[in-house]
């Protein structure tokens, strides 16, 4: 476990200097990040562009949490990077505006690297 003081690519080349260092024949690493709000549903660039700096630079999947409700995925490079997992169970109320699309089995229908909205007026 660490702190990251920024998203910034050198922190980025950081992490990937950490997990280079430790890997070992055979493993699959997994960065998990405790980034981003707790509220809303959108996914800011500079998460976007580090978690795709880390798959860049050998990172297998991107574990993205803080957010009390999922967030958008999306496979990058043949690489799962998940921006915000939420809560197993979401009892938080309040959060009004827009809601996230889904896909009738469950899946998010948009990613940020789209450019297409992924939130939807109520």
């Amino acid at each position: 476990m660490d702190f990251l003081p920024s998203l910034s690519l050198a922190a980025a080349d950081a992490v990937i200097a950490r997990t280079q260092a430790a890997r070992r024949r055979g493993d699959l690493v997994v960065v998990s990040i405790h980034w981003g709000s707790n509220w809303g549903y959108g996914v800011h660039g500079d998460q976007v562009r580090f978690a795709r700096r880390l798959i860049d630079g050998g990172v297998d999947a991107i574990h993205g949490h803080s957010s009390h409700h999922p967030r958008p995925a999306e496979v990058y490079r043949g690489k799962l990077v998940l921006y915000g997992c939420g809560d197993c169970i979401d009892d938080y109320e309040g959060i009004s505006g827009s809601r996230i699309d889904y896909q009738p089995d469950g899946m998010l229908i948009r990613h940020p690297a789209t450019g297409r909205p992924a939130l939807r007026d109520r």
